[in-house]
């Protein structure tokens, strides 16, 4: 099944400069899955040149070709679902009935919403002067690369990927070296599909090596970055190197508010999806939970209920919910922070640790876990634990649960739960996040825009929005009309 584990570069499979390899893991049983070649800085010269000599054939390819491509892209993935959503699984652990169900037609929306954009990156004209036509435009960077995540490989990928197509630009794409396998085969999916030679490279391969070159690579015009704080403040100072603007989405630690007027039975269920989906490695992920006093017993009560119920297991099995994490050594921490928060005086109602079972022994599983009684300036409430990890705290009034949600250097994503409409406005206008939620909790849309606050990043993904702003840029004309245009 694994068929693609060289660097694309230039429209074909080609051997990595360095003739070193890495091995990707299935998380699930700790076995080797694929030996995937290691690019190092001549690759990403390569990669990089070759966006660069695609980029005028793409940028001025007729408006309704460019969007014909993409969506034939979208239609190509919908035909790889299996096999795409199969790769995801086992190189990340996702379970394959989301995988599969979600994960890839998630992927072929966006191309297909990116390629119906494609002819409405409208400019303005602006009437300053008769004698002058003034106007903007839209225009594409150029060369943008995007380095990605493990925790949704195919669709973080695609994520930057499809709308900086659509807006023109030719990319570099550097997948997570824990999971670059799906990256790859899009990249041979986009090529059957009819995407001209050079307009999307992949180059599987270290970040503090392949990530840096391209951050700091004079021919890369635009960087899209998700991932950890530290790691994008480091790519942002190698992009200063030559100005290079960047889109960062850098984590987050989402709060969830409930009050005592709230669908406690809709809530509990949402935040035990919302915590432990995908073993809570996602950016917006249930990650501190404010009970109003009056029913947090009834809350919590509930909310364990609907823990118990998940099941941890083998994610290529369609009843499995929650797979293994990322690795063992994203385990290990977690448990780190598992213990700090024990010794500190963290009550822990649940979980705590890897499941008893056998079957998931040389697995890197964890137990849904989730604590009360935490002191808010404590490193399990404050960090980002990126793991299945819940802290619950109870509030007394609005200005508590206010203040306490905002009480951290994240402000990715806030959900608030409440019958009261007015007092979800509020919230909705006093959270410092970039995406709020009413009795929901994390859904998205590629036509709906979402960026952080804070510590959480820079720049908007998804939407026209992120079309406008973040994958192309205005240029600005003036024209001289000439002596016809006088009065």
């Amino acid at each position: 099944m694994i068929e693609f584990t060289k660097p694309f570069i230039g429209g074909r499979f080609r051997r990595a400069h360095s003739g070193d390899t890495f091995t990707t893991v299935n998380p699930s049983n700790g076995q080797a899955i694929a030996d995937v070649e290691r690019c190092d800085g001549a690759d990403v010269d390569a990669a990089v040149e070759a966006a660069q000599s695609a980029r005028s054939r793409w940028r001025f390819m007729k408006a309704e070709d460019r969007a014909n491509v993409l969506r034939s892209v979208g239609q190509a993935l919908r035909k790889h679902n299996d096999e795409l959503a199969m790769l995801d699984t086992l190189d990340a652990g996702i379970p394959y009935a989301e995988t599969s169900r979600h994960d890839v037609s998630r992927s072929a929306a966006l191309f297909e919403h990116s390629a119906g954009a494609v002819d409405k990156l409208y400019g303005n004209t602006v009437p300053i002067d008769p004698k002058y036509m003034s106007l903007t435009f839209r225009e594409p960077f150029g060369v943008v690369a995007a380095i990605t995540p493990w925790n949704a490989p195919l669709a973080n990928a695609v994520l930057s990927v499809a709308p900086a197509l659509a807006c023109g630009n030719t990319v570099v794409l550097k997948p997570a070296s824990e999971s670059p396998l799906s990256a790859l085969t899009l990249a041979q999916v986009c090529a059957e599909a009819g995407l001209p030679e050079g307009v999307l490279n992949v180059i599987p391969g270290p970040g503090s090596d392949v990530g840096m070159k391209l951050a700091s690579h004079p021919g890369v015009d635009k960087l899209c970055f998700t991932g950890s704080v530290e790691t994008g403040q480091r790519i942002l100072r190698c992009a200063a190197e030559n100005m290079k603007e960047c889109n960062m989405e850098l984590g987050g630690k989402t709060p969830v508010v409930v009050f005592d007027d709230a669908d406690i039975e809709a809530a509990a269920k949402a935040v035990s999806f919302s915590a432990f989906r995908r073993q809570g490695q996602i950016c917006t992920a249930a990650a501190r939970l404010f009970l109003h006093e009056r029913i947090a017993d009834r809350f919590i009560d509930r909310l364990l209920a609907y823990v118990r119920e998940l099941r941890v297991g083998d994610p290529t099995d369609m009843n499995t919910q929650i797979g293994p994490m990322i690795s063992l050594r994203q385990r290990a921490s977690v448990l780190e922070y598992i213990a700090k928060g024990r010794e500190e005086g963290a009550t822990l109602l649940i979980g705590g640790g890897p499941p008893e079972a056998p079957a998931l022994a040389r697995g890197a599983y964890m137990t849904p876990t989730i604590f009360t009684d935490i002191d808010h300036s404590s490193s399990l409430a404050q960090e980002e634990i990126f793991g299945p990890v819940l802290c619950v705290f109870q509030f007394s009034s609005e200005d508590e649960a206010l203040h306490l949600s905002n009480d951290v250097r994240y402000g990715l994503g806030a959900s608030v739960w409440t019958k009261d409409l007015e007092r979800a406005h509020f919230f909705i206008r006093h959270f410092e996040a970039g995406l709020t939620w009413v009795n929901c909790i994390n859904l998205s849309h590629p036509a709906i825009p979402h960026g952080g606050f804070k510590m959480s990043g820079l720049g908007l993904e998804n939407g026209m929005e992120a079309m406008l702003r973040t994958y192309s840029r205005s240029k600005t004309a003036w024209i001289n009309l000439g002596s016809r245009a006088e009065v």
